[in-house]
């Protein structure tokens, strides 16, 4: 059957012409006219939707009318288009930008600029910049200290050789700027009178904890957590004793007592640093006892990020040393020797400082007061007019009429304020 049909859509009229060839004559049709009205009724009246005959629907398909629409392809397509699997590759950079390399045969492809870039792990916002200096007694270089700490802008600062004694309470105090505050292990009693002491002077906005070390002869070690936002900070300020004839330890003691504190600590959770002076030649290749050091750095699995020679002629003694597979310590500095024979460092550590602590300040404005109303109300309270004749009663009526004056004419106030140690300095508001 070969369709010969015409289909005319004129006005909201549909007029259907079917003169299909049956054995080489043609056979006439009766004309079928449907109007909306006349559809509407059909669809109302049929239960179900109504099918048109097999041999209408090839009419309908060979004239390009009907055409049964895949399943996945859109609206005006020929054809279906198969799903296509978008592969693409995120790499997350440290400006939180990200870079596609996609392939996909589809049109609708992922916006760049609607991607948002998932950290893997936090990321620290901020630095602890962190100090050290070897002191060669603390003694009369307070104010130096202090002004070493607030000039660099520094958090933490570690300090060897401080001198100090167990009772030298008063010189502990002195060298911590306001807001700050200090942490030491005194000299120990040794054949050789100088040298000794370690210490630590922190910012008090970190949450400081001192860990027990093992009793060490041939070094001294302070160890401490520092708590920060993001991990907390293992802190082991270590000073060694050069050796001198019979009053120093042998070597071969210090190596096997480093070896073993290091093995304790490298597993404890936190950002491991070691800081200190060691008293080995680091930069002279052909002493003996530095290359043995160097091995046994090696052998932890630490890094020593000190390049360059710290004493007044020209060894490197004092170094920073972390863990080799964490890359915390960054803008190392070198000063020149002034407080000491030693130079001054800097470095700034990755890791965010913690929030400055606020606490509630009441206050009075004195200086508010007038004098002579003030001394008028006095001198009308009870306290003066009819004082009580027991002890304890005078007390209380003196303190009550005092406060009741005091309020009238200074109310207490509250504000919020940043937290600054007391026995260092004042609130900050």
């Amino acid at each position: 059957m070969q369709p010969l049909g015409l289909l005319y859509n004129i006005v909201g009229v549909i007029l259907i012409t079917m003169q299909p060839v049956v054995g080489g004559q043609t056979v006439q049709h009766d004309q079928r006219i449907y109007t909306p009205a006349t559809l509407h009724a059909m669809r109302n009246d049929m239960p179900l939707r109504p099918k048109i005959s097999t041999a209408l629907l090839t009419i309908l398909q060979d004239l390009n009318i009907a055409k049964i629409r895949p399943r996945g392809c859109r609206a005006g397509k020929n054809k279906a288009h198969p799903k296509q699997e978008l592969t693409h590759q995120i790499d997350i950079v440290n400006n939180h930008t990200v870079r596609q390399n996609y392939m996909c045969n589809d049109r609708r492809r992922a916006l760049p600029t609607n991607l948002i870039a998932v950290p893997l792990q936090q990321e620290p916002k901020s630095s602890i910049r962190v100090g050290y200096l070897n002191a060669r007694s603390v003694n009369n270089k307070e104010g130096d200290i202090q002004d070493f700490i607030t000039d660099n802008n520094l958090h933490v600062c570690a300090v060897t050789e401080t001198w100090i004694h167990s009772d030298d309470d008063l010189v502990s105090r002195e060298i911590t700027p306001p807001g700050f505050s200090f942490e030491q292990l005194p000299r120990i009693k040794r054949k050789v009178k100088r040298g000794g002491g370690v210490g630590l002077v922190y910012k008090d906005i970190f949450k400081l904890t001192r860990e027990k070390t093992p009793s060490t002869k041939s070094f001294e070690v302070m160890e401490v957590t520092l708590k920060t936002r993001c991990t907390n900070l293992r802190i082991c300020v270590i000073y060694r004793p050069k050796e001198s004839g019979k009053s120093g330890e042998p070597l071969a003691l210090f190596f096997d007592e480093f070896q073993n504190y290091v093995s304790s600590i490298k597993t404890q959770p936190g950002e491991l640093i070691l800081v200190g002076d060691f008293n080995f030649h680091m930069d002279d290749e052909s002493d003996s006892a530095a290359n043995r050091f160097k091995e046994v750095i090696e052998s932890q699995n630490l890094e020593q990020h000190v390049t360059f020679s710290t004493h007044i002629h020209g060894h490197m003694l004092d170094l920073i040393m972390t863990n080799a597979d964490r890359s915390i310590v960054d803008n190392l500095i070198g000063y020149p020797p002034l407080l000491s024979d030693h130079s001054a460092l800097t470095f700034t550590i990755k890791s965010d400082i913690p929030p400055t602590p606020i606490t509630s300040v009441k206050y009075r404005k004195i200086g508010c007061i007038d004098h002579d109303e003030f001394a008028r109300d006095l001198i009308n309270s009870n306290v003066v007019q009819e004082p009580v004749s027991a002890l304890d009663d005078l007390v209380v009526q003196y303190n009550k009429d005092l406060r009741a004056v005091l309020d009238k004419h200074a109310p207490e106030l509250c504000k919020k304020s940043e937290f600054v140690n007391m026995h260092h300095g004042s609130l900050k508001s």
